[in-house]
């Protein structure tokens, strides 16, 4: 998946690239009457290794299979989650006759469900840390 942008910012070690993400049928078909099938500016925030600056028009290349992997983890690992602490908690509690077994299997739900986002949020940190493995970027002239 490769789209061009613009050095908008250098700090210390980061850059700031605005990106135009464009909308999914190009923004340019007249079906699109107020369906704000627009193109919207996007700023990304990479590390800077020294190679770029403040406006330079760069080049990202992101590894689409990657993308799509982590995409698929962060819809996923919760949903699995959701459920597996409602069946879970369904079937224990459900064995000892308690009442409101419904409700508490909806507050285990939940409570699975907020431990999934933990854990994807620490794998972020490992994901953001290693971004030249998912995105490349290179200088267009």
């Amino acid at each position: 998946m490769k789209k061009s942008g613009l050095v908008i910012n250098k700090d210390s070690n980061m850059l700031d690239i605005l990106v135009i993400r464009e909308s999914a049928c190009g923004g340019k078909c007249e079906s699109c009457a107020g369906c704000s099938g627009e193109d919207k500016p996007l700023i990304i925030n990479v590390k800077d290794d020294g190679r770029f600056d403040k406006g330079d028009r760069v080049e990202l290349n992101m590894d689409s299979s990657k993308v799509l992997k982590y995409s698929a983890m962060v819809y996923i690992i919760p949903i699995i989650a959701f459920i597996t602490g409602v069946v879970c908690a369904t079937i224990i509690l459900g064995k000892y006759n308690v009442k409101s077994h419904e409700f508490l299997s909806l507050l285990f739900g939940m409570l699975f469900l907020a431990i999934s986002i933990l854990i994807l949020r620490g794998i972020d940190k490992k994901i953001s840390k290693n971004t030249n493995d998912i995105l490349t970027i290179k200088k267009i002239n």
